[in-house]
């Protein structure tokens, strides 16, 4: 039995009264800027070993098409990281009763939500890689506050956000979300 299902006692609803603030996590910022950093500074040393060795050599097209590949996604690696380094302090999401707020967007009130999912992708079955929370319009639709929809997929469409330099996990993102829908509909019942 969900928790949407029960009937929440007063004192859970008085400790939901107000909207929860969820923040970024400053190590895991840091971590994902210098991973890419180490990265793109071990392509460079290669890139400057390929010249040094011999720069007459033709055969090496390879090795830069290489090194420019592993520069690149390196560099491309920090972008997830960008959005809490620029947020300086703000939430990234913040939860109510009336619905959900990422930074930069509208609230998206809950009625507007079929389904809300945490989404990881892991390298090796273990290694966590990158996470998204994903919003699924009612009827399959978009949400419209949100504007445009970010990613179609064969699960349907659906509004996505990265989530992972986040300070909280899936369980506690998505027990949230449960405690204060279900305190929002009690509310206006």
């Amino acid at each position: 039995m969900s928790i949407t299902q029960n009937i929440l006692s007063p004192g859970i609803i008085a400790q939901l009264a107000a909207p929860r603030d969820l923040y970024h996590s400053w190590p895991k910022l840091l971590v994902r800027t210098l991973f890419a950093a180490v990265f793109a500074a071990l392509f460079c040393w290669a890139a400057w070993k390929l010249t040094v060795i011999d720069p007459a050599d033709e055969d090496r097209i390879g090795y830069w098409a290489g090194v420019v590949a592993g520069l690149s996604l390196s560099c491309l690696s920090i972008i997830p990281a960008l959005p809490g380094l620029r947020a300086g302090g703000r939430p990234a999401v913040t939860i109510s009763k009336a619905g959900l707020a990422f930074t930069g967007q509208p609230l998206v009130p809950w009625a507007m939500i079929a389904e809300t999912s945490w989404h990881t992708v892991t390298f090796l079955g273990f290694l966590p890689i990158m996470s998204a929370i994903r919003l699924h319009g009612a009827d399959d639709g978009p949400i419209p506050v949100l504007g445009k929809i970010n990613y179609t997929s064969i699960g349907g469409r659906f509004h996505s956000f990265d989530s992972s330099c986040l300070a909280f996990g899936s369980k506690a993102f998505l027990d949230y979300c449960n405690l204060y829908e279900a305190a929002g509909r009690q509310e206006a019942a």
